[in-house]
């Protein structure tokens, strides 16, 4: 069995733990870079593969309600990953979040050629600066297939770097806005995106049926980064034997987590 790449963890958490009041985690590489920066090497230490930039809901929406400049935080979130991760062979990523917005023509909803321009900023500002380039794109947390698919076109116009895509399954096996695996893994078949999956969901154990009718529904290798739990690391080892190729933590999950799910990792492949 190949062994498996591992993905980060959590870093919204230990980010408001550091800055009490931070309105937005991603305001915390301006105004708080060594706290980022101390989040990302525990990461590296843990034995990660690859670790993501603090941008996950930077976008143009956000930068005009929190009032910083895209291009401004981007570059210095990716800046404090790439030193992070300087002494290691650990990978990094450009983190790019859902919206939050839901598409359509309303005026309270957000057009698909709106989106698109939004997501093309955000990738426009991560290629900016040469030595700044991330190695990976991993686009997270879509409930929207049609999002997720725009934000994946808007990236890939742009550049050629891995391009990871992952949703957020509820328990009942679809998205917040009623999306299964099989439409999910229907919808990317055709891309060369370098992986897709699923994170943000609940728990580890509450995720193996999901990721498996992903697996019947695609031939591209799968993503699993699951919320915490008390008994995270060995709940994870079934998606290791299902055979997840990427494999990490969302909400909840701490460097800890991660340091013992390489060992899972390590453990159970060669």
């Amino acid at each position: 069995m190949e062994r498996a790449k591992l993905l980060d963890g959590s870093t919204g958490a230990f980010l408001l733990s550091k800055v009490p009041g931070l309105k937005s985690t991603e305001l915390a590489n301006l105004t708080n870079p060594g706290a980022v920066s101390e989040i990302h090497r525990a990461y590296v230490a843990s034995g990660c593969n690859v670790v993501s930039a603090n941008t996950f809901s930077a976008n143009a929406l956000n930068a005009a309600k929190y009032g910083y400049d895209l291009a401004q935080l981007i570059q210095t979130a990716l800046s404090l990953v790439k030193e992070a991760a300087a002494d290691s062979d650990a990978l990094t990523a450009l983190d790019i979040g859902a919206t939050g917005k839901v598409l359509g023509d309303d005026p309270d909803e957000l057009t698909p050629e709106r989106a698109y321009e939004i997501y093309s900023e955000i990738i426009d500002a991560a290629l900016s600066v040469p030595e700044n380039v991330p190695d990976w794109v991993w686009i997270e947390t879509m409930s929207s297939i049609e999002e997720a698919f725009i934000a994946f076109t808007a990236v890939r116009a742009k550049c050629k770097l891995p391009i990871l895509v992952t949703m957020s399954f509820a328990e009942s096996g679809r998205t917040m806005y009623g999306a299964a695996p099989e439409d999910f893994a229907a919808k990317f078949e055709a891309t060369d995106a370098a992986a897709i999956g699923m994170n943000c969901f609940v728990t580890p154990d509450k995720g193996y049926a999901i990721f498996e009718r992903l697996k019947a529904s695609s031939t591209k290798p799968l993503v699993v980064q699951p919320n915490g739990s008390a008994t995270f690391a060995a709940d994870m080892r079934r998606y290791l034997t299902l055979g997840a190729s990427y494999v990490g933590g969302c909400c909840g999950t701490t460097p800890e987590d991660i340091a013992a799910l390489r060992k899972v990792i390590n453990d159970t492949t060669s």
